[in-house]
């Protein structure tokens, strides 16, 4: 998916919503949204291309249950910190966001 659509799904999800101050939950969130969001339309808010969403069928598949799969591994996460397994939780992280994930040490 390229950058500006997920720019504009971002954008569209918190057009009802207010941030919160803790990026992980908003992060979990808003993983949570474009999974099902990704099957629809995404409106260019400067109303020249109108859908921004041009992503083949199989993709948005694809694309839809990886944010599937992250959004678990987040509360996977959330949940190892709050029992207080910052190694555990840091690990879970790193699943989701790659190798260049900061390690715990």
């Amino acid at each position: 998916m390229g950058s500006y659509l997920l720019e504009n799904m971002i954008l569209d999800y918190y057009e009802s919503r207010d941030p919160t101050t803790w990026p992980d939950l908003e992060f979990k969130q808003v993983i949570k949204y474009i999974e099902s969001a990704i099957y629809g339309a995404v409106n260019d808010p400067k109303l020249i291309q109108g859908d921004l969403n041009k992503v083949e069928l199989a993709d948005r598949f694809k694309i839809s249950l990886r944010c599937a799969s992250d959004y678990a591994k987040c509360a996977e996460a959330r949940e190892l910190e709050s029992v207080g397994d910052h190694k555990g939780a840091i690990g879970k992280w790193a699943e989701v966001f790659g190798d260049l994930f900061p390690a715990f040490t």
